[in-house]
């Protein structure tokens, strides 16, 4: 029987301290006393904020701001979480679909590749890979329709866009004759 006591006694005590513990903890976190700890959630608020930034500011029309925003929050996922990770997947959805919006296709062809990868990776049987994909072929077909596919850089193009010119410059001067 004593010993049930002592048993009870000291339960009864290490409540008290437990909680005079807490309450010394939560008082002095409160008043500002110390800081929280940071288990990792410090890129995660930042890169939340960067793409809340991005949104803002594509739908006020400024794709400038939108595409700097979108691009520090893939920076910033990259780095604090890897290149493959679902949250870089989300930042670069972002990316592409105001690329795609822009009519800039083959940049969103671009980060829509990379995006497919990741899922792939990631999520393989998702319907937001599916979605990607389906995007991915619709930017394929108009950078195609369009003829965005060819380099404008590259001889042939240039002799082409020459032609071209000369063409204009040839059927300008015979109106003329006429």
């Amino acid at each position: 029987m004593a010993t049930e006591y002592c048993r009870q006694n000291v339960h009864q005590k290490s409540q008290v301290w437990c909680f005079l513990f807490l309450t010394i903890c939560f008082t002095l976190c409160g008043a500002g006393a110390c800081s929280p700890l940071d288990m990792g959630g410090g890129g995660q608020k930042k890169w939340v904020e960067s793409l809340a930034a991005g949104n803002s500011a594509m739908k006020a029309g400024d794709y400038a701001a939108a595409e700097t925003s979108f691009v520090t929050a893939e920076k910033l996922c990259a780095k604090d979480f890897g290149k493959d990770d679902p949250r870089r997947a989300t930042c670069l959805a972002y990316l592409a679909e105001m690329y795609r919006a822009q009519q800039e296709y083959r940049k969103a062809a671009l980060i829509y590749k990379e995006l497919i990868e990741i899922k792939e990776k990631t999520d393989p049987k998702s319907a937001d890979l599916a979605n990607f994909r389906a995007q991915y072929g619709e930017v394929q077909r108009k950078i195609k329709d369009y003829n965005l596919d060819a380099d404008p850089n590259s001889p042939k193009a240039k002799a082409k866009a020459k032609s071209a010119t000369e063409g204009k410059n040839h059927t300008a001067g015979k109106r003329k004759e006429h």
